[in-house]
């Protein structure tokens, strides 16, 4: 796993792992912030090129698994605090939407359901 969490020893969430790796700090007490959107692409795509699975997982493309989730913040710009607080709302396998948090906002329905 690229950039994975400590888990079972911690908490397995990717919005934890984001938020420490934006916050760490270094030997010499100051602030190491990696390229925010080098640590989600090591996240998503680095981790399907570790496991093998790049092509189906990793990224959103023609042909690849369908698997995503939608949350209240953007990762690609929230804060650590807000990285900590984020709650997903929608989580899709497959292209369906196999799960929505009771107090979520309606999906759109995926086009087989249209």
């Amino acid at each position: 796993l690229s950039l994975g969490s400590m888990a079972p020893m911690a908490v397995p969430s990717p919005f934890l792992g984001l938020a420490d790796l934006l916050d760490r700090a270094d030997p010499a007490g100051g602030m190491e912030r990696p390229a925010r959107m080098a640590a989600l692409l090591a996240m998503t795509y680095g981790s399907a090129e570790a496991s093998g699975m790049l092509g189906f997982t990793g990224g959103l493309a023609v042909g690849a698994w369908a698997d995503f989730i939608l949350v209240d913040v953007d990762p690609t710009t929230a804060m650590p605090d807000e990285l900590r607080r984020a709650r997903v709302s929608h989580v899709w396998v497959g292209g369906q939407l196999v799960w929505e948090a009771k107090d979520a906002a309606p999906a759109a329905p995926s086009p087989d359901q249209r």
